[in-house]
């Protein structure tokens, strides 16, 4: 399965310490539907497609996008997603009526007070569990994704297990780096390699 991002834009329910978008949000800012429609178009396979934004499930086009990609042929249409809009009742179960087969969703650790404060939103952890399990409940397929800082890398083996027990079809992680919203407290946030070692190595 060949998988292509189309990015809608910036725009975001969350200030997650580590977001790599640096001024993005106001020097960029959003596409719009008749860009995103041509960028749909334009992709050469009709696999796998992720509109991704910023915060895509925060833009009222999406299910006009996903009924789009739907009518293009594309076989899996995800969205990645922090979750917060589709903790909500009956959003999950919209969107995969929309044509919707897939969500990536970002969860950051498995318990809520390095969660909460990694993306800055309290209630946050709390409304991510609630998006995957509603997502996997009607039938969606959820693939974790989580942003590796100092905070959470000792947390790692626990989030295998909770995105077992979430159901999820696969946990991807990516590092921190030192850009956006990270500079400010790299020193906190942005792992060491030469920390990974054996105690005196």
């Amino acid at each position: 399965m060949r998988w292509t991002d189309v990015r809608t834009g910036y725009s975001c329910n969350q200030q997650c310490r580590f977001c790599d978008q640096g001024d993005a949000r106001t020097a960029v800012g959003d596409a719009d539907s008749a860009a995103v429609e041509a960028a749909l178009s334009a992709l050469p396979h009709r696999d796998g497609v992720v509109l991704a934004g910023g915060e895509i499930t925060t833009r009222p086009e999406l299910p006009a996008w996903i009924q789009s990609a739907r009518k293009l042929g594309f076989r899996r249409i995800a969205v990645q997603t922090n979750g917060y809009v589709l903790a909500g009742k009956g959003a999950a179960t919209y969107l995969r009526e929309q044509g919707l087969t897939d969500v990536v969703l970002a969860l950051h650790a498995p318990e809520a007070d390095t969660h909460d404060w990694l993306t800055a939103s309290p209630g946050s952890f709390r409304r991510a569990i609630a998006a995957a399990r509603a997502c996997v409940k009607v039938g969606l397929r959820v693939r974790l994704t989580t942003v590796v800082c100092r905070t959470n890398a000792p947390l790692l083996p626990a989030m295998v297990r909770i995105a077992n027990e979430l159901g999820a079809t696969s946990l991807r992680c990516t590092m921190c780096r030192e850009q956006g919203a990270a500079v400010p407290n790299a020193r906190m946030l942005v792992p060491r390699f030469d920390l990974a070692g054996p105690e005196g190595s």
